[in-house]
């Protein structure tokens, strides 16, 4: 394969670049390969109307690998200890086993989600939603940049099957917006993303300031699972696991936030 040269997306080295895994290999052994190949669904929505695009492709989604990072100061580097720090708690997670989860704990996974959903965004570069001073303050600080939250939920089944989604959106004020000729978005600057590793379901959302996402509640679920948020910071500890989360559950928590934005926009 060709080399690839760019700039890391996070401490901005320019140069060759590597990938890196956004389901680690170390949880592979929990995460059984169930597809040969994988149907991927690209969606936007207006308010009238949404328009979907297909795509399929030949890999078992465990494998997924996105280049954009560089090797020694980032994925060789925090990125490692990051997800070196993160394994103990997190494989008690994706397995289901009890545990206490202490703030400490909770910024350690806060942080392991962020990062591994920027990277993912980086797929197709041309529709992110991050500042770069989003990334770099999440390169120097190591903790999550203002402006956003994360939730975990307990999902536990009899079949593992991969979830991954993106819902990439603009918030603009309300009296920016009333200048506009045209209310349509022309870029994206922030993002609702969904995954589900094992028997771990994981939201992580980023927003403005003034989108005020620590506010945020999701609707009661149908069977009764209750998705727990540990970032912004808490100031407890966690028992986990909390009520489990259904399939149904999980399908409503997934889109639940990107159908009330929705739902607002109409309305406007």
């Amino acid at each position: 394969m060709a080399k690839t040269h760019g700039k890391c997306i996070f401490c901005d080295y320019v140069g060759e670049l590597t990938s890196e895994h956004i389901i680690s290999k170390r949880y592979h052994r929990f995460i059984p390969p169930t597809m040969g190949s994988y149907r991927t669904l690209r969606a936007v929505e207006f308010p009238d109307r949404s328009e979907y695009r297909v795509g399929k492709r030949v890999a078992d989604p465990r494998d997924w690998k996105v280049k954009c990072v560089c090797h020694t100061t980032c994925n060789n580097g925090w990125m490692r200890k990051l997800d070196d720090t993160a394994a103990p708690l997190l494989t008690s997670l994706i397995t289901g086993k009890a545990a206490r989860l202490t703030p400490g704990h909770q910024l350690i996974i806060a942080t392991w989600a962020v990062m591994k959903a920027i990277v993912a965004e980086y797929e197709d570069p041309h529709e992110t939603t991050t500042h770069h001073m989003q990334r770099k303050s999440l390169f120097r600080n190591k903790r999550p940049p203002e402006g956003w939250a994360v939730w975990l939920g307990y999902f536990p089944r009899k079949r593992w099957t991969p979830t991954y989604a993106l819902h990439p959106f603009q918030y603009v004020r309300p009296d920016i917006l009333a200048k506009r000729n045209n209310p349509r978005a022309t870029y994206y600057n922030a993002s609702i993303t969904t995954r589900v590793l094992g028997e771990l379901f994981i939201q992580v959302v980023h927003a403005p300031i003034k989108f005020r996402i620590r506010d945020w509640r999701f609707p009661l679920l149908p069977n009764g699972g209750e998705p727990r948020r540990i970032w912004p910071p808490t100031t407890f500890s966690l028992k986990w696991p909390p009520p489990p989360m259904s399939p149904h559950d999980e399908e409503i928590a997934t889109v639940a936030l990107r159908d009330h934005i929705a739902r607002n926009v109409r309305r406007n």
